[in-house]
């Protein structure tokens, strides 16, 4: 069933209509298209409500569907739920920042998607490096928005993924905060830890 039809048939649903057991008549459709009309938006906060009442779960962390890290590459990745916009900040060993308003960096790391509150769930924001030059990394957490009802601190887990490295480090972040360390790391010259 296609995600017009479902949507639909809940908007169908809510309003109290049987899609089978309809009248014929003129006024019969102008009265069903009326409460339909009326319970479309009853049936997107319906939706809305369910999808942001999805918890997320820091100690499930889906990762990048079967793709291996080439040697001397680096993937950071943070994953968090539906209740909020956080945002992924890299510095690389020349103290140069890798988020969403400066990417790619002079050292090749490149923010891949800004995840923003109408993302689909699992939300995950990746910074990668091709060639991850040798030297310390910190990453850091930024809340600077809820998605939804939710104003308590949000879950969250930072994946840390390259030759000879797979970390992880779960936190919580409230919002307006930004947790500048959340974890450091060391990459040596050939990309091992």
């Amino acid at each position: 069933m296609a995600r017009t039809d479902t949507i639909a048939t809940l908007v169908d649903r809510v309003g109290g209509m049987n899609r089978v057991g309809r009248m014929r008549t003129s006024g019969a459709r102008d009265r069903e298209r009326t409460a339909a009309t009326r319970a479309a938006p009853i049936a997107v906060a319906l939706i809305a409500s369910a999808c942001a009442s999805t918890a997320f779960d820091p100690a499930v962390v889906t990762g990048t569907p079967a793709r291996d890290v080439a040697p001397g590459a680096l993937r950071i990745e943070l994953h968090f739920g539906a209740a909020a916009d956080l945002d992924l900040y890299v510095t690389d060993p020349a103290k140069e920042t890798v988020y969403f308003a400066n990417t790619p960096s002079v050292s090749g790391g490149a923010l891949e998607a800004d995840v923003r509150c109408a993302a689909a769930t699992p939300r995950i924001e990746t910074v990668f490096f091709a060639e991850a030059p040798p030297g310390r990394y910190r990453i850091g957490v930024d809340y600077p928005e809820r998605c939804g009802g939710n104003s308590g601190p949000v879950a969250f887990t930072v994946r840390i993924r390259g030759s000879g490295i797979d970390l992880r480090q779960r936190g919580e972040v409230g919002l307006g905060e930004f947790r500048v360390q959340v974890l450091e790391f060391e990459v040596g010259s050939s990309g091992d830890r």
